[in-house]
C-alpha cells in the first residue's frame, strides 16, 4: 500500500517557497516543476533548476515520480521537505542534501507516530509552525490527524472539528477528499491554506473561513498562468473494463483511485463458443504495485485464481493519453495472454433489480440523512438504496416497471413463508433463471410467517441469493417506515443477496473471515444492527448512527467489488460459502465464562434411518447471576444460535440453515427466578448444504449462543446415533423422507410450491402405503400444518389465496397428537416443543371449523399432557400462559 493515494490532477504535489509573499511549486511527474507567484508564472522546467538550485540533486525515484510532498517549517534559511513515493520517503534539505531515505514508517518523529488509519492512502498533508517543534496535519477523506513531531497526535477527527473557528465554516464541497493542500501564509497565529480538489480550489483562512472558492485557475493570476499540462485533469482509472483474447472474454475491475479505493484489480474470465458464454475463472490481485506517469498508470502483482490454488503474474496498463483503454496481461513470460480492454462503466459491478410491491405497501423511496444523528462533518443528503451502493462502486439499475400486486380473496394482513416467496419469485421475476446472473428480485410483502422479521433473503433453493423481501407491515409496527430503519433494512438484505453476512457472524463463513471490533458488534457497517452496536463511545442505536458513515467496511467492500464471481453474483455460490459470515474454534468452550448462562442440547439421542433429527435447546441461568438479559430467539435460522455437527467420518462443519431471518430491531427478555430458561427446538436434518444425516452412524452436535452483550455461550457436545433400517419397510419409509424437497418441506412445515411437488408426492406415498409406520407421524405433521393455513400465490400480477382446508388439517394433526400422547407411543412421538405448537395449531383449526368447545378441549389437553410429563413448574406455567394466549387469539380472530 502506498502512503499517499493516486491523484488525477496534472501535478502530484504543491509546496510553498520561502519567499515573502510565498510562491508555489507545482511538481509534475517527469521531474518538472512550475513555479508561480500570486500574479504570474515564474518558471517551468526541470526540477534541478527550479527555485534556484535548492532542489538540485534529489535522487530518483523521488525526482521524477513523487506521490506527494510535505514542507517542513525550517529553523533557518534552508529549504526542508519530504517527498513520498509508494511506502518510501526522502527527506531533503537544501544545502545539506539527503537527510533520510527509506520507509515512511521509519522517518523519525513522523512515521513512528502515525496514527492508525493514516499509514496508507493519505490524501494530502501540510505543516505549520508550533512553538519550537514541527506539526503536520494529515488529511484523509473527511477526517484529519494533527501530528506533532515531538509529542504525537493531538487531534484525530472530522476536518471541520479542528479548533480554529474557520474550520467550522467549510462548505460541503470542501469538507474533505482534498487532492492537495499548501500553506500560503505560515506566519502568525492565523494561517491561510490553498485546498485543491480536481480543478477546484479554495483559499482558506483558519480563523475566518473560506476567502475564495471556485475554479483553481481563477483563484489568482499566478494559478491561472500555470502551463496547460498542469491544469489538465486525468480521467479516473477506476472502473469496469471489458475485452477479449480469442475465445476468452474478460471483465476487468480496476480500483486504484476515487472514493474508498481498495488499491486492487480483479477480473472474471468467460469462454465464448458457438453463441454461448460460460464462466471460466476469476482472479484477484490483492496488493499490487501501482506506478503512475503522465502517460499511464501501471498495476503489477500476483493474481490469485478462483478455480485452483495457483497464482500467476498480472499487469494492467491504463492509458492516460487515451482514457478508457487498458491492457491486461496474465501469465508468465512465454505463456502470456493479453487483453485489449475498454471502459464499460465507472462502476465496478452492475446489478439489475426488479421490484414488486403488494397493494397497501410501497417501495422504499429515499431517506434524508438530516433526519437523524450522523458523523460530525458528514454532509446531509437525500439518499436512495441505489445511492448507498453507488457510493460503494456498485450500480443498482431498476429493470422493468415496478408492479403493484393486488390481493384477491384475502385480507390485507397476510403472512408469507419462504416457500411462498420463492414460488412468487419464480412466477413473477421476468428475468429469473436458475443460473448465476447479475439480477435480483425484491418484493415488498406484508408479513413473514414469524413475528418480528423485517427482511429476509429467502432464496436459498436452487441457485441461491436471487431474491429478497422486506416486510412492510412489520416495519410499520415498529415505526420504521420512511426512516433510517427502513433504509437500513433494504441495504442490509441486498447485502445478504451479495453473500455478505452479519457483522458478528463473518467468522462462520466458509472459509471464516476475521471479526471486527468487539467481535464484530463494533463494525460501522450496513451489515451490523444499530441496536447491537458496541463501542467505547457507547452502545446501541444512537451511538451507531452518530458514527455510521453509511458504508460497508473495507473487508466487505473488497468482497462486493472484487470477490470471485461465483461468491458474489446472485445465483452463484450458496449463502455463507466464500462469504463475508463461526469458525469451528468458536464452538470450543471459552477460557472464562462469566455470562451467567448455560446452553444445553437435549432431546432424543437415537434416531432411525430417515427420521427427522430434531434438536432441543435450553438456555438457562447457571446460578452465578440473579438475572441476565437475553435475546428471545433460539432459532438457528435467526441471528443468535449457531450449530456445528461432526459426522461419522469425523469431519466437522457449521450447520447452515436453509433460511436466514433478519429481525433488525432490539428484542430482549430477562431470565430470572420467575423465568429461568428459554426453550426451542429445530429440525436439523436439512440445511443449505443439503441432507445432514444422510448416512447411519454417530454424530456429535454442539451449539453456541451469542448474547446481546457479545458473550458466546457454548453447549456441551450432544451425541446422537442414526440407526440403519431394520426391515425393508423401514428402508422404504426412510427413503421417502429423504431428499432435498422433503427436507425443505420438513423445514417449512409444508408448501404448495410447484417446485416441491415431488417432495409432496413422496409424503403422500408414505401416508398411502405406510400409514401405520411410526415415521408417518412426520408426514402427517407436515401435511396437517400446511392444510391448516392459506397459501399465497403471486401470478399474473395478482396474489391469490388457497384457503385453509381445516378438515384435512384436523384429521392429520389429530393423528400426530394421538401418536405423541398415547400410552406406549414414545417411539413415534414428536419432540415436546413441536407437540406444543402442533396442539395449538389443532385448536385453531377446530376454531376455524366453528367448534370452539373442541378448540378449548385441545388447549386443556395441552396443559394436562405436560403436567403428566412432569415438566418443571416454570415451564408448565409458560405452557399455561401459551394456552391462555391461544384462547384469547381465537376469540379475537372469531369475534
Amino acid at each position: 500500500m502506498a502512503f499517499m493515494r493516486l491523484k488525477n490532477t496534472g501535478f502530484t504535489a504543491v509546496l510553498p517557497t520561502l519567499d515573502n509573499p510565498r510562491n508555489l511549486l507545482f511538481y509534475r511527474r517527469g521531474a518538472t516543476v512550475a513555479q508561480v507567484s500570486q500574479t504570474a508564472l515564474v518558471s517551468d522546467g526541470p526540477l534541478s533548476s527550479a527555485y534556484g538550485t535548492k532542489l538540485a540533486g534529489i535522487p530518483e525515484p523521488f525526482a521524477g515520480s513523487c506521490d506527494g510532498a510535505l514542507h517542513i517549517i525550517p529553523g533557518d534559511s534552508n529549504y526542508d521537505l519530504v517527498l513520498f513515493n509508494g511506502d518510501n520517503c526522502l527527506r531533503w534539505r537544501a544545502g545539506v542534501g539527503q537527510v533520510y531515505n527509506g520507509a515512511v514508517s521509519g522517518l523519525a518523529g513522523f512515521g513512528t507516530r502515525l496514527p492508525a488509519g493514516y499509514t496508507s492512502d493519505v490524501d494530502c498533508l501540510i505543516s505549520q509552525p508550533w512553538n519550537d517543534s514541527w506539526q503536520s496535519i494529515l488529511f484523509k477523506g473527511n477526517r484529519c490527524a494533527v501530528l506533532n513531531w515531538s509529542y504525537g497526535v493531538s487531534y484525530e477527527g472530522p476536518v471541520n472539528g479542528l479548533s480554529e473557528a474557520g474550520w467550522k465554516k467549510l462548505p460541503d464541497e470542501f469538507l474533505g477528499d482534498f487532492d492537495h493542500a499548501v500553506m500560503l501564509d505560515m506566519d502568525g497565529s492565523t494561517p491561510r491554506t490553498l485546498f485543491i480538489k480536481g480543478d477546484r480550489g479554495m483559499i482558506f483562512h483558519w480563523a475566518n473561513g473560506p476567502e475564495k472558492t471556485g475554479k483553481l485557475v481563477e483563484s489568482n493570476a499566478g494559478l491561472g498562468a500555470l502551463p496547460a499540462a498542469y491544469k489538465t485533469l486525468f480521467k479516473p482509472a477506476t472502473g469496469r473494463y471489458t475485452g477479449a483474447s480469442g475465445t476468452t472474454s474478460v471483465e476487468l475491475r480496476v480500483d486504484v483511485d476515487g472514493p474508498f479505493t481498495q488499491r486492487m484489480v480483479s477480473g472474471d474470465l468467460f469462454t465464448v463458443a458457438g453463441g454461448t458464454t460460460t464462466y471460466a475463472n476469476s482472479f484477484i490481485v490483492d496488493t499490487p504495485t501501482i506506478t503512475a506517469t503522465n502517460e499511464s498508470v501501471t498495476v503489477t502483482g500476483t493474481a490469485r485464481n478462483a478455480n485452483n490454488a495457483t497464482t500467476q503474474p498480472a499487469t494492467v496498463v491504463l492509458s492516460r493519453t487515451q482514457p478508457g483503454t487498458a491492457t491486461l496481461t496474465l501469465g508468465a513470460a512465454g505463456a502470456q495472454v493479453q487483453f485489449a480492454c475498454n471502459l464499460a462503466s465507472p462502476y465496478l459491478r452492475t446489478v439489475d433489480m426488479e421490484t414488486d410491491t403488494m397493494t397497501g405497501t410501497r417501495a422504499f423511496g429515499s431517506y434524508n440523512t438530516a433526519n437523524a444523528p450522523r458523523p460530525y462533518g458528514m454532509r446531509a443528503r437525500v439518499m436512495t438504496v441505489a445511492d448507498a451502493y453507488a457510493d460503494m462502486g456498485i450500480e443498482l439499475r431498476n429493470i422493468n416497471q415496478s408492479n403493484e400486486v393486488p390481493v384477491a380473496s384475502a385480507g390485507a394482513d397476510l403472512r408469507w413463508s419462504s416457500a411462498e416467496l420463492h414460488a412468487a419469485m419464480v412466477a413473477n421475476f421476468s428475468e429469473q433463471r436458475d443460473v448465476p446472473q447479475w439480477k435480483l428480485w425484491t418484493f415488498v410483502a406484508t408479513r413473514y410467517v414469524d413475528d418480528g422479521i423485517l427482511g429476509i433473503m429467502f432464496d436459498q433453493q436452487g441457485s441461491q441469493r436471487q431474491g429478497m423481501a422486506v416486510l412492510w407491515k412489520e416495519l410499520e409496527n415498529y415505526g420504521l417506515l420512511g426512516g433510517r430503519g427502513e433504509f437500513h433494512t433494504h441495504v442490509h438484505e441486498l447485502g445478504h443477496a451479495f453473500n455478505l453476512l452479519h457483522s458478528w457472524q463473518k467468522n462462520i463463513a466458509q472459509p471464516p473471515q476475521p471479526l471486527g471490533p468487539s467481535n464484530g458488534y463494533g463494525d460501522l457497517s450496513w451489515m451490523n444492527y444499530d441496536w447491537k452496536y458496541q463501542s467505547p463511545q457507547g452502545n446501541g442505536q444512537e451511538p451507531f448512527w452518530a458514527a455510521f458513515p453509511l458504508r460497508f467496511t473495507d473487508s466487505e467492500l473488497k468482497h462486493l467489488r472484487h470477490g470471485f464471481y461465483r461468491n458474489v453474483v446472485p445465483g452463484g455460490s450458496d449463502f455463507i460459502i466464500n462469504s463475508m459470515m463461526t469458525a469451528l474454534e468458536d464452538f470450543s468452550p471459552p477460557l472464562t465464562d462469566e455470562s451467567g448462562l448455560r446452553l444445553i442440547l437435549t432431546g432424543k439421542s437415537e434416531f432411525v434411518y430417515g427420521e427427522p433429527v430434531v434438536a432441543e435447546f435450553k438456555l438457562a441461568l447457571d446460578g452465578t447471576r440473579a438475572s441476565v438479559e437475553v435475546a428471545p430467539s433460539l432459532d438457528p435460522q435467526g441471528e443468535n444460535l449457531a450449530i456445528a455437527i461432526t459426522d461419522p467420518s469425523g469431519a466437522t462443519r457449521p450447520w447452515r440453515p436453509m433460511i436466514r431471518k433478519c429481525e433488525g430491531h432490539d428484542r430482549r427478555v430477562t431470565l430470572d427466578a420467575a423465568n429461568p430458561a428459554l426453550y426451542a427446538s429445530s429440525y436439523l436434518g436439512y440445511g443449505a448444504d443439503g441432507l445432514t444425516f444422510e448416512q447411519p452412524g454417530t454424530y456429535r452436535i454442539r451449539a453456541v449462543y451469542s448474547s446481546p452483550d457479545g458473550a458466546r455461550v457454548v453447549s456441551p457436545e450432544q451425541v446422537i446415533r442414526v440407526r440403519p433400517p431394520f426391515e425393508r419397510a423401514d428402508a422404504a419409509v426412510g427413503e421417502l423422507l429423504m431428499g432435498d424437497q422433503q427436507g425443505t418441506l420438513l423445514t417449512v412445515l409444508g408448501s404448495d410450491a410447484p417446485q416441491l411437488q415431488q417432495g409432496n408426492d413422496a409424503l403422500d406415498e408414505l401416508l398411502a402405503v405406510h400409514a401405520d409406520h411410526p415415521l408417518a407421524v412426520y408426514a402427517r405433521m407436515v401435511k396437517g400444518t400446511n392444510a391448516g393455513r392459506h397459501f399465497l400465490t403471486l401470478s399474473d400480477g395478482e396474489v391469490s389465496v388457497r384457503r385453509a382446508d381445516t378438515k384435512e388439517s384436523i384429521n392429520q394433526l389429530n393423528a400426530v397428537v394421538d401418536a405423541s400422547t398415547g400410552v406406549g407411543s414414545a417411539a413415534t412421538a414428536i419432540d415436546n416443543i413441536s407437540l406444543n405448537e402442533t396442539m395449538q395449531r389443532l385448536a385453531r383449526a377446530h376454531a376455524r371449523e366453528g367448534d370452539f368447545v373442541q378448540a378449548d378441549a385441545v388447549l386443556e389437553q395441552l396443559v394436562e399432557t405436560f403436567e403428566d410429563k412432569n415438566v418443571p413448574p416454570a415451564v408448565l406455567e409458560t405452557i399455561q400462559n401459551q394456552a391462555d394466549a391461544a384462547r384469547e387469539a381465537i376469540r379475537e380472530e372469531n369475534s
